[in-house]
């Protein structure tokens, strides 16, 4: 039976002056792995079903921006292999007008095409909301066998009238120690631009991936994540990735502080059946 996973891990920041709500859907697209076109299927269902306002995505395929190729990929018929795109297609493209996408790796990939330069791996946001700009930061590596370059994707989205949202998405590395500091490196790229801001009523959403050592962690309203991240979140008391600027200021001196012994999720299970017994 095919079951929908991802590894979610929401910090969402509400300024008290706006009411306005707002649904984020996060996939990990897993490229063209594990049967990509049965996946493919039943995210768009998922999509189709809960109709998120913004959807980010990770490990997802695409056209990148400045590519000589991008209007003709993206004009009709539209290209299969083309991931975003025909995401898009599928759930209406209409209803999800405005799309970011950064390509994140070195290594390109196309499939059934002659243009092996076309589709890049990277990281995307689709949104109901017009995009009016967008920023991509590397975060920095350390000496670990992950070689692959991480980075974070920030896209400023106009919800209404003087009312703005910052949503950003992240794939982070599957080394644990080096999530502790790139989770770090993202709080303080967020907090850092929440003290330059010069516009004016605005919210700020934070969504990131996180690999978990390819722990499946089922997503059921983004409240039933079972990952040591979750663990940690619920120490904090606070209610499921929903932060205010203090909690996100807590967050960045645990994660600073953190182990990779410590803070993975076999530990927590031990740790928590012990206060149980």
């Amino acid at each position: 039976m095919f079951e929908r996973y991802c590894w979610p891990f929401f910090i969402v920041l509400f300024s008290p002056a706006s009411s306005m709500s707002l649904s984020v859907l996060n996939y990990n697209m897993w490229n063209y792995m594990f049967s990509w076109q049965v996946r493919f299927l039943h995210i768009a269902e998922t999509i189709s079903m809960y109709s998120p306002d913004i959807i980010t995505l990770q490990e997802i395929y695409s056209v990148p921006h400045g590519s000589d190729s991008f209007t003709r990929e993206y004009g009709d018929p539209y290209n299969a292999d083309d991931q975003l795109m025909y995401l898009r297609k599928y759930v209406s493209a209409e209803k999800y007008p405005y799309v970011s996408f950064q390509p994140t790796d070195k290594q390109m990939l196309s499939k059934g095409s002659n243009d092996q330069s076309l589709l890049k791996e990277g990281l995307a946001i689709i949104s109901k909301y017009p995009i009016i700009n967008e920023r991509m930061f590397a975060l920095h590596s350390v000496s670990t066998d992950d070689r692959n370059e991480r980075f974070l994707l920030r896209t400023r989205i106009k919800l209404a009238h003087d009312v703005y949202v910052d949503v950003y998405v992240t794939h982070l590395s599957y080394d644990k120690q080096l999530q502790c500091k790139q989770i770090q490196e993202v709080v303080e790229i967020m907090l850092f631009q929440h003290e330059r801001r010069t516009y004016g009523n605005e919210d700020e959403d934070i969504v990131s991936k996180q690999n978990v050592s390819n722990e499946r962690i089922r997503c059921k309203q983004n409240t039933d994540n079972f990952s040591w991240r979750y663990e940690l979140l619920q120490r904090m008391e606070c209610p499921a990735f929903v932060f205010d600027r203090t909690q996100l200021q807590t967050l960045w001196k645990i994660f600073k502080k953190c182990k990779t012994k410590f803070y993975t999720s076999k530990t927590i299970k031990k740790k928590k059946k012990r206060r149980e017994e």
